[in-house]
């Protein structure tokens, strides 16, 4: 009985268990609006054996700016059972015309032996708004994280940068490489004061000049566009390879003058195509990090990021990369056109025999910047294969400056045929991209839509040939046996969907669409017997309102026979227009008649289940992957001159999802394992329900796929599936849906191992 108190206490640890805490994580950081609040969750784990006591008043907060920061704490305490947690929620309030970051610090203690005492570091920034000028500034961001890090702004209380000070963290950075080559990089956001779209902003890497290369890596979601803790989907961790790569951004919220998104891009130089001041290209600013401590971590950097062209704050997306160096100093070429995306190609058309009522203009030429995005001068040389030339801008061995560029202008030179190919080259001493090849692809035709006095004998292309061959996409528009045509039925072909509506795929989000072509009648007989150039356009409208339309674009007098038609009122912009429809449920309609809901399409035989003049088709790249939530609509006229070629015009529809679509899968890994391919993702956050996956595989990418889950997957916070029967020697392409009510099916994510 002569037992000592230390021995007690051992073995009353040893059979009645240990509690064990552990929180998710040292370091809150907060902001809010003047006069509102913002809240975060601390999540406390009992790991332990036995109960973690939180007794009244063991958790509480200290610091100057306490009284800005409460917690949900229960006055009686809590006690957290082993394997539990409780989700402390601390929030932050910020007062009126408080601008300046508010300090404190958590204080919890416990009866964990081994840690009876945390202290968990809060960090709240007040602001005065949202957007412009009542954004915070830069500095004032990075103070909120407590960081050493100058940027050299003169006022850190005005939201704008300005001309960076002298005394400046900031070095210039066009290009990185890996510095470690044994280990992965690290991109993660650290705040975003950004325009609200959903996305808010998509973040990715390429190869210097490169931009056709764009690999996108992760997204910011509309409900963390203003904030100091965004959320984040996708990839945060990469292996560039050794070779040099650059940084992207594109910002879905906004758009060029001629209609593209928004990307902003690493490389100064490419940033010229929208940012009409020159001294104000670099939109990405590297400053090496120093943690809170002062201690300088190797190859890394802080990223701030500018989107705009006026109002100059460089705090719409700040971000940390992590394992990476400054690429050696070199010349690097960038090339820039129109369309050059997603299928890496410029197309041409040509009219031997135009119109006598109306002369045709078609795409002879297309012009190519090239531009010098690195340190040192770029030697280029130019050349071209097939029916096309180098008509202006060309020549071997020409001297390019860093920062400057030579627009070259090639054209179609073919006399006769129909479809030809060939290549545009840079030869360059780009150490990375020694030789760039562009294909290049032309149509030619003898005459306007038909010979004279043979109207049933059509020269036009046919919507296959202008879909796959001319602009490279691989989607199916039928199936081995089938017509295009269906007569007007409302019935599928090939890889089609049939969809007479939809929604906008990202929340809040724009719809973009371009025209790809446009094959139909170059004038028409107005009332008083004057032939008129026939322009046609395209519109929006509400489902259950369709005499309320609006217009997104038209395309230009003289443009009926031709790729990418430019649009009315432009003498080079190409036919493309963006809306924004909101939580609307919308369909199109093209030239007020033909809508791509089939009930609202008269049948001249007055039969149901008839009217199909609008159709939709995914868009599959040309290497046989689906881009996401990006459709070919064709269009053929409901008239008394119907042909059903459905070539008349063909669009080009991004960010959008047909009205009962089950969102796609996130964040998806893949590797190679000891057991077979692995493949991990996870469920949207939101949407219709999701009963479960399914997996499909196949050897090519747009191959046969074949279901390797006769039952769905089960939904988790990261599902994962394991295909044993691989070859490790061969690839393999995967497709991963998501099932909803029903069995309807997501649009597939593509992968390969």
């Amino acid at each position: 009985m002569s037992r000592s108190l230390f021995e007690t206490l051992e073995n009353r640890y040893l059979f009645a268990g240990v509690p064990d805490i552990s929180i998710t994580q040292r370091s809150i950081y907060f902001n809010a609006i003047q006069n509102t609040s913002d809240t975060q969750v601390l999540r406390i784990v009992n790991k332990g054996t036995a109960n973690i006591n939180l007794l009244p008043g063991s958790v509480y907060i200290l610091g100057s700016h306490k009284a800005r920061f409460t917690t949900n704490m229960p006055a009686e305490g809590k006690a957290i059972k082993p394997g539990y947690r409780f989700d402390l929620r601390i929030t932050f309030t910020a007062l009126p015309d408080d601008t300046n970051v508010n300090i404190a610090r958590l204080i919890i203690l416990s009866n964990d032996p081994d840690t009876p005492g945390i202290t968990v570091g809060l960090r709240g920034l007040p602001t005065k708004g949202e957007g412009g000028s009542l954004e915070p500034s830069l500095q004032r961001v990075i103070d909120t994280f407590g960081l050493p890090i100058n940027v050299g702004d003169s006022n850190p209380d005005d939201y704008l940068l300005g001309t960076p000070t002298s005394d400046s963290d900031e070095i210039v950075i066009q290009a990185l490489q890996r510095a470690d080559p044994t280990k992965t990089v690290s991109i993660r956001p650290l705040a975003m004061f950004g325009v609200k779209s959903g996305p808010a902003v998509r973040l990715g890497y390429y190869s210097p000049g490169q931009i056709e290369s764009r690999k996108e890596l992760w997204y910011v979601p509309i409900e963390s566009a203003q904030s100091v803790n965004p959320i984040v989907y996708g990839q945060t961790l990469i292996n560039p390879g050794d070779t040099p790569f650059a940084l992207f951004t594109q910002w879905p919220g906004f758009y060029n003058l001629d209609g593209t998104t928004r990307i902003v891009y690493q490389e100064d130089g490419l940033n010229a195509t929208w940012e009409t001041n020159s001294s104000k290209t670099r939109k990405m600013r590297f400053y090496p990090f120093v943690d809170q401590f002062g201690n300088a971590a190797p190859n890394t950097y802080l990223v701030a990021v500018e989107e705009y062209t006026q109002n100059y704050d460089n705090q719409d997306l700040l971000f940390i990369i992590s394992n990476v160096k400054p690429a050696e100093s070199k010349p690097t070429v960038a090339a820039t056109a129109n369309f050059l995306q997603p299928n890496n190609r410029l197309v041409f058309n040509k009219v031997a025999v135009s119109d006598e009522n109306y002369p045709n203009t078609t795409r002879l030429t297309q012009t190519v910047r090239v531009r010098n995005t690195g340190s040192q001068t770029l030697v280029a040389s130019f050349a071209t294969t097939g029916n096309f030339s180098i008509t202006s801008g060309g020549g071997t061995n020409v001297n390019i400056p860093p920062g400057s560029f030579r627009t070259v202008t090639i054209t179609f030179t073919a006399t006769s045929g129909s479809l030809h190919n060939g290549t545009f080259t840079i030869t360059s001493n780009d150490p990375d991209n020694p030789v760039i090849t562009y294909g290049l692809v032309g149509y030619w035709q003898p005459y306007s839509e038909y010979p004279p006095g043979q109207p049933n004998n059509s020269v036009e292309p046919t919507a296959k040939t202008i879909v796959n061959d001319i602009f490279g996409f691989t989607t199916n528009l039928t199936n081995s046996g089938q017509a295009l045509s269906t007569g007007g039925q409302v019935r599928t072909t090939g890889d089609e969907i049939l969809s007479p509506y939809w929604t906008v795929a990202d929340d809040n989000g724009v719809v973009r669409v371009t025209q790809l072509a446009s094959f139909h009648q170059q004038t028409y007989i107005d009332s008083e017997g004057a032939y008129q150039p026939t322009q046609s356009y395209i519109s929006w409208y509400e489902q259950g309102k369709p005499s309320v339309s609006t217009k997104i674009f038209t395309h230009a007098a003289g443009d009926g026979q031709t790729v990418l038609p430019r649009k009315s009122g432009s003498l080079s912009n190409i036919s493309s227009g963006a809306f924004n429809p909101g939580d609307k449920v919308f369909g199109f309609i093209v030239e007020g008649g033909e809508y791509s809901d089939p009930t609202l399409n008269p049948d001249s035989m007055g039969r149901t289940g008839y009217g199909h003049f609008v159709r939709f088709w995914p868009a599959y790249d040309s290497q046989g992957k689906l881009i996401p939530n990006t459709y070919i609509m064709l269009q053929d006229y409901n008239r008394a001159y119907t042909n059903y070629d459905f070539n008349d015009n063909i669009y080009l529809i991004e960010n959008i999802k047909p009205v009962s679509d089950v969102k796609s899968v996130l964040t998806v890994f893949t590797e190679e394992t000891s057991r077979g391919a692995r493949i991990s993702f996870t469920s949207p956050a939101s949407g219709p329900r999701i009963e479960g996956f399914r997996v499909y595989r196949s050897t090519s990418a747009r191959g046969v796929y074949t279901l390797l889950t006769d039952t769905p997957l089960a939904r988790r916070p990261v599902t994962t599936f394991i295909d044993e029967t691989v070859s490790p020697t061969d690839t393999y392409f995967y497709r991963i849906v998501a099932v909803g009510v029903g069995g309807v099916e997501s649009q597939p994510v593509t992968v390969s191992i």
